[in-house]
């Protein structure tokens, strides 16, 4: 019985560490010929330890909040994860414009 309250509190112990992670969604700006860009940097908080970096560049809408959530996935905690802006931070396709065409 003691041995079953100590695998419990040390099980809540461990589920209540991982909830206080969280990713990290960081500004990255640069201007380059007088284009400014607008990146994000993403990664998860729970660990200090060097993480592999990956480049991922989205789809041709650039960096949105669906860009953003694949990142996140992709990143977890095994990864540093810079979603590039590859247009400008004022271009930006609309959707639907595909299907006008």
């Amino acid at each position: 019985m003691r041995l079953a309250r100590l695998c419990c509190l040390f099980l809540l112990a461990g589920s209540s560490l991982a909830a206080h992670a969280k990713m990290v969604h960081r500004s990255v700006e640069w201007s380059q010929d007088g284009t400014r860009f607008h990146s994000i940097l993403v990664y998860d908080d729970a660990s200090a330890a060097k993480r592999p970096g990956l480049v991922m560049v989205p789809n041709w809408y650039g960096v949105n909040e669906a860009a953003v959530k694949k990142a996140d996935m992709i990143a977890g905690s095994d990864y540093v994860i810079l979603l590039t802006d590859m247009y400008g931070a004022s271009v930006r396709p609309q959707q639907g414009h595909a299907d006008q065409a």
